[in-house]
């Protein structure tokens, strides 16, 4: 999903064919994985609520998409994006998240190759900036690595800062001082590279994330690192006033057609437009009210495009999951204390506290055409199975 978005040859050519490869893919890795004996002895249970709250999520959809969105199972386009969302969603959320849990091994590897994969697309993109290599004139002031917009290229950083710095934390006692040393540089360029995206919704949510773990491993040591916290926050501080109020303000416009459509009478409200045609109500209605942003294709707001897609009802029930997992996150990690466990429910909240900020300035979090999505079913899912079955992942 980086590929199309980014100045690679051929990249281009996929661009409006991300949802075929990611079901193609996601199909094949699915079939690969099936646990046939497994799907025979399948029981339902109701035993936790998020359990409950999650099949009733899955029976609004259902309702959502058969009941007041039947266009969508009419159209090619229309399947393929409810196939390819049920199958990131099985794979992503059920089946690659139980994998980690079981095998430690595999999961350490996750991590490190996340974590790997950071620091080159990092340093990629600090070289690329530094030599002034971009292939793109009109964002060669700000960090964009392999990827075509500094604004996706910090989406990319929001994923990868916060496995480096647990695995920092988790392995550092067994590390040798030189590795140990090679962490920290990582995060730090990491961060340094999330700096000069010059994204606002990036920027706002490392911080963020970075106080959700510091915050819950220093607990009131924490203070200690304020300089830094304020330093990141000037200089998002600046970066807000470098873009202009204008900027910002073209956003919050972007809401207005989506608020209009979602309370344009009580079905819509209640029950959405349906993936497919959610976008192509939303880019004709935002004609209608400026007809100089005919290129946008969504109001640039997660939550606001869960409502357009399946209704306020699946919104409401979706965040009240997330709620909970978090809440039971939070338990478990003053319930563990100072044990070493607790770090990977720390990384849980940090990752999904990041992501989360983010969403509220852009819709390609929950994009499937874009590639957060993937990574935030598997941040979801281990926080499920791992409340669930009362065990942390390390």
């Amino acid at each position: 999903m980086i590929y199309p978005s980014s100045w690679f040859p051929g990249a281009i050519k996929l661009g409006g064919k991300e949802v075929y490869i990611s079901f193609l893919l996601s199909f094949l890795i699915l079939i690969f994985s099936f646990d046939f004996y497994g799907f025979l002895n399948l029981k339902i249970k109701f035993s936790t609520l998020e359990q409950k709250v999650l099949y009733l999520i899955f029976f609004i959809g259902l309702i959502s998409t058969l009941m007041y969105n039947s266009q969508e199972i009419t159209t090619l386009k229309g399947i393929m994006y409810l196939l390819a969302y049920g199958i990131i969603f099985i794979l992503y959320f059920l089946i690659i998240p139980k994998i980690l849990y079981d095998e430690p091994d595999i999961f350490d590897k996750f991590i490190k190759i996340i974590s790997g994969l950071g620091f080159i697309f990092s340093a990629v993109g600090l070289l690329i900036l530094a030599v002034n290599f971009s292939t793109d004139t009109e964002y060669s002031f700000a960090v964009v690595s392999i990827i075509k917009h500094p604004n996706l290229t910090s989406k990319v950083l929001t994923v990868t800062i916060f496995p480096t710095l647990f695995y920092y934390y988790w392995k550092r006692d067994n590390l040798p001082a030189l590795i140990r040393y090679g962490y920290i540089f990582s995060i730090s360029i990491q961060v340094v590279a999330q700096m000069l995206t010059y994204d606002r919704a990036g920027l706002i949510g490392t911080v963020i994330g970075l106080l959700v773990f510091m915050g819950f491993y220093y607990k009131s040591k924490v203070i200690y690192l304020t300089p830094l916290f304020v330093f990141l926050s000037f200089f998002a501080v600046t970066v807000f006033r470098g873009k202009g109020l204008g900027s910002s303000v073209a956003r919050l416009y972007l809401l207005v057609p989506a608020i209009e459509m979602i309370f344009r009478n009580q079905e819509r409200t209640l029950w959405g437009y349906g993936l497919t045609n959610g976008f192509a109500e939303y880019s004709r209605n935002l004609i209608v009210f400026y007809s100089n942003e005919p290129q946008q294709t969504d109001p640039h707001n997660t939550y606001v495009t869960l409502v357009l897609f399946w209704g306020l009802i699946f919104t409401i029930f979706v965040l009240f999951f997330v709620c909970i997992i978090i809440a039971k996150c939070i338990k478990k990690i003053f319930i563990l204390k100072k044990d070493k466990r607790a770090l990977s429910y720390m990384f849980l909240l940090s990752s999904l506290a990041a992501i989360s900020i983010q969403a509220i300035f852009d819709a390609e979090i929950i994009r499937m055409d874009y590639f957060v999505v993937h990574y935030l079913f598997i941040v979801l899912g281990l926080m499920y199975i791992s409340v669930k079955n009362k065990l942390s992942i390390i």
